[in-house]
């Protein structure tokens, strides 16, 4: 039985440069609409600026250093040295009255843009991933190119509705459309979630079955999952097994610390079919999120020293010791 290939090209410069720029261009309108990332908004216009040659310039010169594997030589530890944490108020806490005077006089419907009271008590903050935006291109270029194929039919939890990619956003034979939106709107897919829910619950009640509907919330759910780097390998390893590689041929492009060997080039399998074409290239962009995510980890540890959310025991049996958690950044377009 042939197996499927990822690509329904061989992953050459120009089509490397193609995707790049349906990348630049699918990160562009998801920040656009994402009214809390106000910072790489703002990146975003910094980097474009007035002359679109010079956009065009960059987007060039990307494609070339990716193809080549010198963005990992040097400009890769440049974007890696840049991220930063930029903290935001998430929730405050609820003002606590001296008197039951205060407690019980009536509110004011007046909003007022200047708190007037200087001492504001935050609960919770949001920790936003702050990073040069040729590191957010590769993220969503790595959805296009690897991501993609997680959220395939089969592979995904169907009743699992947020970060869905667009059904739109390729085409029957797997490339990659123009069409700039990247996930399915979040309004739709709760609403669907939502009425799905009521929908089984209507027919159990119909059949005379009581029902109750809880909602939970993962509380602080980006921060408390982890990601380890074998398990992350291991990702791309299957994927790529899947499609007509082997795990000897995976192992050929493993990242350790911050090297990257380079893999073989042009990858084929007995049958002489390309698969998964330009192994080393995506084995590269593979390694290269990994390490976004462990060093957005890191500064958040340092900025969060103290808050216990950023380790897990899951490992003290074999060592005693508490495991450092690699947890998603958030406004980071990957996983």
């Amino acid at each position: 039985m042939k197996n499927k290939t990822l690509l329904s090209e061989p992953l050459g410069k120009e089509s490397l440069q193609r995707y790049i720029e349906i990348a630049y261009k699918k990160l562009k309108n998801s920040v656009f609409y994402d009214k809390s990332n106000v910072i790489t908004r703002n990146a975003l216009v910094e980097f474009e600026g007035e002359d679109s040659t010079k956009l065009d310039e960059k987007l060039k010169n990307l494609t070339e250093n990716i193809f080549t594997g010198s963005f990992y030589e040097s400009q890769q530890e440049n974007i890696l040295e840049n991220i930063n944490i930029i903290t935001l108020p998430k929730h405050l806490k609820e003002e606590k009255y001296k008197t039951d005077e205060q407690r019980n006089a009536p509110q004011s419907n007046v909003i007022f843009n200047k708190h007037l009271n200087e001492n504001i008590n935050i609960k919770d903050f949001q920790y936003m991933i702050n990073m040069p935006i040729e590191g957010h291109i590769l993220g969503v270029l790595w959805i296009l190119l690897i991501g993609r194929y997680l959220d395939e039919d089969g592979k995904m939890y169907k009743h699992s509705y947020g970060n869905r990619l667009r059904k739109s956003l390729f085409k029957d034979n797997k490339d990659t459309t123009y069409y700039p939106g990247l996930f399915e709107p979040y309004f739709s897919q709760y609403t669907t979630w939502r009425d799905n829910g009521i929908s089984i619950a209507k027919e159990h009640l119909d059949k005379g079955d009581d029902i109750i509907i809880l909602t939970m919330d993962l509380q602080r759910y980006y921060y408390s999952v982890n990601y380890q780097k074998e398990e992350f390998d291991k990702i791309f390893d299957n994927l790529a097994v899947e499609n007509g590689h082997t795990k000897s041929e995976t192992s050929k492009g493993k990242t350790e610390g911050n090297n990257t060997e380079l893999g073989e080039k042009d990858l084929k399998t007995e049958e002489g079919n390309t698969k998964f074409d330009n192994l080393d290239i995506l084995q590269n962009l593979h390694g290269f999120i990994f390490r976004v995510i462990e060093r957005y980890s890191f500064k958040l540890r340092s900025e969060c020293e103290g808050e216990g959310l950023w380790t897990t025991k899951e490992n003290g049996k074999k060592t005693g010791e508490e495991q450092a958690n690699n947890v998603l950044p958030i406004g980071f377009f990957t996983i």
